[in-house]
């Protein structure tokens, strides 16, 4: 046993000289004079890069941060991050992901216990990517669109499309492919809100559901759909919502088993030609 309390000892000290080093180096980039101005933007964008479900550079994450609710929110990523080269990676080169250079560096900033004053809510930015992510794939300009790789022929399988790769690389931009893979993860990790939900129900308004799933098709992602919307139906059920949502979208619901919420079905994908290429990749 004397073993196994000298190896805790040991790991306590390594975590506690970690902390001192992060603690140093973050006060040497945010000195105390600078905490009232700083430390909010500190948190906002670096719970924006632990909350991701995968690392995006930091051009898409301004992209993404443009999109945020709150107008405050919406400031360049690189004034933070061009200060951060010796602690995240991706910060001299806008197309390389932005990430922690270590895992320990994530687990000191989430642990209030630890980083104190850099201390981060990577929870509280799930709602801001969201609103982004819904916000992204609704943009007129940039979002999801009909026929958005525009096949020539609807009939064939995404397979026998012989420059598939190519087009979705073209058509679909890094944050449009991320909020279509990734917006209910955000959805469902939030607390139920109206203006979030007014966003989520536009999303099924009209039929910006079904050029999801062709993206998502496109992708070879389609098989996310079933978590995504189950993330979704989770999130309404707190507020028992789902059936209000289901009659404004003009989706049929069916009920699953009885310890689950109520989940979507029956999608139109099959009413347009150009949608049979949903039936396999």
């Amino acid at each position: 046993m004397r073993c196994f309390h000298d190896i805790s000892e040991t790991s306590a000290k390594g975590v506690h000289l970690l902390d001192e080093m992060y603690q140093r180096i973050l006060a040497d980039i945010i000195p105390k004079h600078m905490h009232e101005e700083a430390i909010p933007i500190f948190r906002s964008v670096m719970g924006q890069i632990l909350a991701l479900s995968e690392p995006l550079p930091i051009n898409v994450l301004n992209t993404m941060r443009r999109c945020f609710p709150c107008d405050d929110d919406r400031y360049d990523v690189k004034l933070l991050m061009g200060h951060l080269g010796s602690l995240v990676s991706g910060t001299s080169d806008s197309d390389i992901p932005i990430r922690p250079l270590h895992a320990s560096f994530y687990d000191f900033l989430t642990d209030e216990s630890r980083s104190h004053d850099f201390f981060v809510d990577a929870s509280a930015a799930h709602r801001d990517l969201a609103f982004a992510s819904l916000r992204v794939m609704g943009d007129s300009k940039g979002g999801l669109r009909f026929n958005i790789c525009s096949l020539e022929n609807s009939y064939l399988p995404n397979s026998s499309v012989p420059d598939l790769e190519k087009r979705v690389k073209e058509s679909i931009p890094v944050e449009l492919s991320y909020s279509c893979r990734f917006w209910g993860t955000h959805v469902g990790s939030t607390s139920f809100e109206s203006p979030l939900a007014k966003e989520v129900e536009a999303f099924f308004d009209g039929e910006r559901l079904l050029w999801w799933l062709e993206a998502l098709a496109l992708m070879r992602s389609l098989g996310g759909s079933a978590v995504t919307l189950s993330c979704v139906a989770d999130w309404f059920s707190v507020m028992s919502s789902l059936r209000m949502l289901v009659t404004l979208s003009g989706i049929p619901c069916v009920s699953s088993a009885p310890s689950h919420p109520p989940f979507y079905a029956a999608f139109p994908i099959y009413t347009c030609p150009l949608y049979h290429s949903l039936r396999r990749s």
